[in-house]
């Protein structure tokens, strides 16, 4: 605090006496007595309301989203997961046998195995990726074979002078792809000659009282189920191949589901809480070019602020692409956790630091109010105008996309941008976490608040109908996130807040206590007998130049202290005392149900429970017109639809899938079994069949009365189709 005092250099001026020149050191102290405390209870009256309204939307939350639930019947309503099922259990048959036999009068109508295949299903579709670039680096006669593409490189390198042999390392051309894709193709012959273990078994019931009936009736604690104590099931038919106890829980939606993500280790789950911590990294980066903007003028840190919370939603998608999550919602929880750790610090905190202390009630534009108003005006509208413009997605649509080669070149570009609830829920959380933590100084700033969000709500509103692609359906873990731990930490950050803010006025450091002892930190000396006349010097934006007067013994003497008790008022220290019990009261009842909800999480790993949502419907899965099963998929950024990582031949005519690609009669074109299966007859490599190299999915519906009417399941993972797409005959001819 004192250092903070001394560096502000022009809040202290020295005069000479017009008498006799001696000199006389004269410090700025501010007049603003706000801490008042009928002023204060005004604040506090606010406070009271916050923590009402937060209660009140809790319970509407929570209650909303289970109307949300009833409202719409998904696969997730009739479906189940096992967790742990065993390594070698990769046959549905057998679970679906083991479900129906044990819960009669319940119908399997879907049965996914999935395998632990994430290293083969991430070079398949790089495969594809690089078969895609390569296609297009050619002209269209082009003859697309791996002999000619061998040739083709070979000769491109044979014509290459010094300095294209440079950049060829830095930028791989031709040649480097092929080379790539040789070694591609000859790590998915590895790969596919393997058999791999079962990661987690979806099962979808044909009715709602089936699901509940099995997640009741298998219900273990998680450390039951990992030490597999087999006493855990009052049932022990209901151990799978008499030994096994399976942990069953209600999985999320399928198009959430991270397929090449299932299986996650001890150490990807380090490398999350790493990515989590590098946040703090980007942070201080983010410190010290704002500091940097705030010494040149105030505006310009404010929109640097802004900027930067724009741009690190960007970066931390990329870091959370080096995480491994089950499912979008963990995904999005954890993007919402780094994303609101940054944009909360960086937006009130940040400032807060820079801002000279003593310049916080000041009414200059670097005063700390200034800038609070600035970044407000900055979020307002630095990020909606960007987000109306959407000069990415308009540049593609508009310039790229007429003049794309191809149909699916052009629908790529058609998109629309991404969305991320992640994103919107913590641009709510910075706005509301900047007005809660100024609005003791700054009241205004709770208006403010709330014109920032009514326009965000509808800025997002035209984007989501307009211009932002569709995302996947998310449950309800981002909400209960937001309710649980994100609210709570906002009322505690009021409360503290406001001790903060009534207790340091008047932000000057200047005590007129005359029985304090005056030492180096003095901020006026006493004067010599007789009276002075001092000409003090202006300060630009606070007071014009003035003249004052100094009688010894009669003109009060101030020093520099740095304890709030040497300044406060009598006034002052009432408020603060029932602002402190207050925040401590609060403080202590959210960390005390904080406690109780992490103890509920904790609780639920040592001991079982289940509670349904809501009734269950009496509605067939087979009726429900948006049903989707849980079919093994994976995105790429270089294709439109997502590519199948299951064989798919005797289900693609089902209407299970949650997408279809307007230009391709069938799924074949997107199942990447079957480029596996090609590789290995093109190289002479022998086809085992007792492998498990890919995931499985078995579909039964209701009019099944017996396994050789059962779709979808093949005896082998590989299967011969006939296409008639370009890019997938151009694959077909492939060599190795």
């Amino acid at each position: 605090m004192e250092d903070d005092f001394q560096r502000i250099e022009e809040r202290i001026k020295i005069a000479a006496s017009a008498e006799d020149g001696e000199l006389l050191t004269f410090a700025l102290r501010n007049n603003c007595d706000g801490a008042i405390f009928r002023v204060g209870m005004v604040n506090f009256g606010t406070t009271l309301l916050v923590l009402v309204g937060v209660i009140a939307m809790r319970f509407y939350l929570q209650k909303k989203e289970i109307e949300f639930d009833l409202d719409e019947q998904t696969a997730q309503d009739y479906s189940i997961a096992v967790r742990n099922p065993p390594k070698d259990a990769v046959n549905p048959e057998e679970w679906r046998d083991f479900f129906m036999t044990n819960f009669h009068g319940s119908h399997v109508t879907c049965c996914t195995v999935a395998v632990d295949n994430d290293d083969l299903v991430h070079a398949l579709v790089a495969r594809r990726e690089l078969l895609k670039t390569i296609e297009d680096s050619l002209p269209d006669e082009s003859e697309f074979t791996i002999e000619k593409l061998k040739k083709t490189a070979l000769g491109i390198e044979s014509k290459r002078n010094i300095f294209q042999r440079v950049a060829a390392k830095l930028f791989s051309g031709i040649p480097g792809k092929v080379r790539k894709l040789v070694d591609l193709n000859a790590k998915i012959i590895d790969l596919s000659q393997r058999s791999w273990p079962a990661s987690t078994i979806f099962v979808t019931f044909e009715n709602e009282h089936a699901q509940r009936l099995v997640l009741e009736k298998m219900l273990v604690a998680k450390v039951d189920a990992t030490k597999q104590n087999t006493n855990a099931l009052a049932d022990q038919n209901l151990l799978f191949r008499g030994e096994h106890v399976c942990y069953v829980v209600e999985p999320a939606e399928p198009s959430t589901i991270r397929w090449q993500d299932l299986g996650v280790t001890k150490k990807e789950v380090a490398i999350k809480y790493l990515a989590t911590g590098f946040v703090f990294v980007l942070l201080a980066v983010s410190f010290y070019v704002i500091e940097t903007l705030h010494s040149i003028n105030v505006t310009f840190s404010a929109f640097a602020i802004s900027f930067s919370n724009a741009i690190f939603p960007t970066l931390a998608k990329m870091l959370s692409k080096v995480e491994k999550h089950a499912n979008e919602e963990r995904r999005e929880v954890w993007l919402y956790i780094k994303i609101a750790i940054f944009r909360c610090l960086n937006t009130v905190i940040v400032i807060l630091i820079i801002t000279p202390y003593t310049s916080t009630t000041l009414g200059d534009k670097d005063a700390l109010l200034s800038g609070v108003y600035s970044i407000f005006f900055a979020e307002i509208v630095t990020g909606n105008v960007l987000q109306l413009l959407d000069i990415g997605e308009n540049f593609k649509r508009h310039v790229l996309a007429p003049r794309a080669k191809s149909q699916e070149a052009m629908n790529l570009n058609m998109r629309g941008t991404a969305i991320f609830l992640a994103e919107r829920y913590t641009n709510m959380t910075k706005l509301v976490f900047l007005a809660v933590w100024y609005c003791p100084l700054y009241p205004g700033v709770l208006f403010m608040s709330s014109v920032a969000l009514f326009i965000n709500f509808f800025i997002d509103r035209f984007s989501l109908m307009r211009s932002w692609k569709p995302s996947s359906k998310l449950g309800r873990s981002m909400s209960t996130f937001t309710r649980d731990f994100t609210f709570p930490i906002l009322v505690i950050t009021m409360a503290f807040a406001a001790v903060r803010s009534w207790s340091f006025f008047t932000y000057d450091h200047l005590c007129s206590d005359g029985s304090s002892t005056v030492g180096q930190s003095e901020a006026i000396l006493q004067s010599s007998d007789g009276l002075h006349t001092y000409k003090i010097p202006g300060i630009e934006g606070m007071i014009d130049d003035s003249t004052t007067t100094v009688t010894s013994g009669v003109t009060l003497a101030y020093r520099f202290c740095s304890k709030n008790s040497d300044w406060m008022t009598t006034e002052q220290e009432r408020l603060i005392l029932v602002y402190g019990t207050f925040a401590y009261a609060v403080t202590g009842g959210i960390l005390a149900v904080t406690i109780v909800i992490i103890g509920f999480y904790m609780h639920t790993y040592y001991v079982a429970s289940y509670k349904p949502t809501g009734d269950a419907q009496d509605i067939p899965y087979s009726e429900v017109e948006s049903r989707k099963a849980y079919i093994p998929q994976v995105k790429s950024d270089a294709f439109a639809f997502p590519f199948l990582a299951c064989p798919v031949a005797n289900i693609k005519d089902c209407d299970l899938f949650d997408w279809k690609d307007p230009q391709k009669p069938t799924y074949d074109y997107y199942d990447i079994t079957e480029d596996s299966r090609q590789l290995l007859i093109d190289n002479d490599k022998q086809i085992d069949r007792s492998l498990a190299v890919f995931s499985q999915m078995l579909y039964c519906p209701p009019l099944c009365v017996s396994k050789n009417e059962t779709l979808g399941l093949d005896q082998s993972p590989f299967r011969h189709y006939q296409v008639d797409h370009p890019l997938e005959k151009n694959l077909e001819r492939f060599k190795q």
